[in-house]
């Protein structure tokens, strides 16, 4: 399902503390900033992402410790990334209490 504009998720697994998805972000998107309320390890499939001015390219591991936050997370090629978090997912900034993956 879409959760912003280019950004697509497609959850693989989600029992009571874990989840697994895809999330593929559209060529030149930049997806919403978010908060992190548990760890959540990041693994690039396709293309290359930005987290600010660290570039991920596909075959890279990205670890986002509990309560970071992720601003200007961006692409410009599309990417495809594998995302393992808790089960409470980050809330996507859309505006007020944005939804929550």
């Amino acid at each position: 399902h879409d959760v912003a504009p280019g950004v697509k998720l497609k959850r693989l697994f989600r029992d009571q503390t874990t989840q697994t998805f895809l999330l593929d972000i559209a060529p030149n998107t930049i997806v919403p900033s978010h908060d992190h309320p548990s760890d959540e390890e990041c693994f690039v499939m396709q293309g290359e992402a930005f987290i600010g001015e660290v570039c991920l390219r596909a075959g890279d591991y990205h670890f986002a410790t509990h309560g970071s936050r992720h601003i200007g997370l961006r692409s410009q090629t599309g990417a495809k990334l594998l995302i393992r978090t808790g089960a409470k997912g980050p809330r996507i900034d859309t505006g007020a209490q944005g939804p929550r993956i």
